[in-house]
C-alpha cells in the first residue's frame, strides 16, 4: 500500500465514495441522517448526471463555509477549525504562506513574541482546554517564526 502522502487528494465526492464503499450506504445515511436518494446525489460524477441531480455533500458545504469565514476577514477561526480536524488523525496544520515580520526593528519584534507565549503558560497554568493551549501555542511559534525571519532578513553576522 502506498504512503498517504503519495496518494493523490480525494475530492470530496471520491471521498463519500470511498465512505460508501468501505462503510456502506446505510452507514452514511444514518450517520447524516439522510435517504439513500441523498447519498447518491452526494456521490454522483457531475460529469455523467444532469447538474439538477447533483447535490453538494457536507463535506463540499463546510470548504464553501471555510472560503466564506476566509473572504470576511475571519481567517484564524476557519484555521482553528481545521487544525482541529487534522489533530483528529495525527495532524498539524501549518501555514501556507511564507511569515512576514509585523515589526522593522529585531528587538521589537524579540518583544512581540512575550504575550503569545504568556497567554499559552497561562492557560496552561489556569488548566484551560487543550484545544485552546494549542491555539495559543500556535500563535507563539508564529511569532517566533516572525522573529527569526526578520533575523535573517537582518543577516546578522555572528563572529
Amino acid at each position: 500500500m502506498p504512503s498517504p502522502t503519495t496518494l493523490p487528494p480525494l475530492t470530496p465526492r471520491e471521498y463519500f465514495n470511498f465512505l460508501q464503499a468501505k462503510l456502506g450506504k446505510t452507514y452514511i445515511t444514518k450517520k447524516f441522517n439522510v435517504g439513500e436518494r441523498a447519498v447518491e446525489r452526494w456521490t454522483a460524477d457531475e460529469k455523467y448526471v444532469g447538474e439538477e441531480s447533483v447535490r453538494k455533500n457536507p463535506i463540499e458545504k463546510i470548504e464553501e463555509t471555510l472560503r466564506d469565514l476566509m473572504e470576511r476577514g475571519y481567517a484564524t477561526e476557519a484555521q482553528a477549525m481545521v487544525a482541529r480536524w487534522a489533530r483528529l488523525v495525527g495532524c498539524e496544520v501549518v501555514d501556507c504562506e511564507a511569515v512576514t515580520p509585523d515589526r522593522q526593528d529585531l528587538p521589537s519584534e524579540c518583544l512581540d513574541d512575550y504575550p503569545p507565549l504568556t497567554a499559552m503558560h497561562q492557560a496552561i497554568n489556569e488548566r484551560k482546554p487543550i484545544e485552546l493551549v494549542r491555539f495559543l501555542a500556535h500563535e507563539a511559534k508564529r511569532e517566533i517564526d516572525e522573529t527569526v525571519a526578520l533575523y535573517g532578513m537582518k543577516e546578522v553576522k555572528i563572529a
